[in-house]
C-alpha cells in the first residue's frame, strides 16, 4: 500500500512561530487601555469629525466634487490635509498619535519635558495608516542601519 510522503526538515531554516494572525505586536504600554485615554481619545474624534465637516461644507460651496474620505463622518489626516493643495486625495484617520512621544513606564512622567503630555489636545494628532508607520518608524529607527 503506497504511503503518504514525509514532511522534511529543512535545517537551514529557522522554526516557524504558531502565532495567530494578531499576535505579533503587542501594545507596551498599557496606558492605551485605560479608561481616560478612551474618553479623551472619543472626545478628538467628534472634534476631528466636525473639522471634516466644515472642509465638506467648503468644498461643496466652491462647487468641488465630493472625494471618496467623506462617504462616512470620520477624522481625516492631518498630514494629508497640510499637503492637499491642488486636490489631491483626503485619507481617512484612524490612529490618534502623540506628536511627542509618552513615556513608555509612566505615561503621565515627561521627565521635565523629553516626553509629552498624553492627554493634552496640543499633542496629539489624527493620522492614516500610511503616515503613522512613517512617523512611527522614524521615531522608533525601524529598519535603519
Amino acid at each position: 500500500m503506497p504511503s503518504l510522503p514525509k514532511s522534511r526538515k529543512r535545517p537551514w531554516r529557522p522554526e516557524r512561530s504558531k502565532q495567530g494572525a494578531h499576535e505579533g505586536r503587542k501594545i507596551k504600554n498599557p496606558f492605551y487601555q485605560t479608561m481616560p485615554w478612551r474618553n479623551f481619545r472619543a472626545e478628538q474624534k467628534e472634534i476631528a469629525i466636525q473639522k471634516a465637516k466644515q472642509i465638506l461644507k467648503e468644498l461643496v460651496a466652491g462647487g468641488q466634487p465630493v472625494p471618496e474620505a467623506f462617504q462616512k463622518p470620520q477624522p481625516l489626516c492631518e498630514t494629508c490635509l497640510k499637503g492637499n493643495v491642488f486636490g489631491k486625495t483626503y485619507r481617512a484617520a484612524s490612529v490618534l498619535d502623540h506628536i511627542k512621544p509618552i513615556n513608555p513606564a509612566d505615561a503621565f512622567n515627561t521627565q521635565s519635558g523629553y516626553y509629552g503630555e498624553p492627554l493634552d489636545p496640543a499633542n496629539v494628532q489624527w493620522l492614516c495608516t500610511t503616515h503613522h508607520a512613517r512617523k512611527s518608524g522614524e521615531e522608533h529607527k525601524f529598519h535603519r542601519k
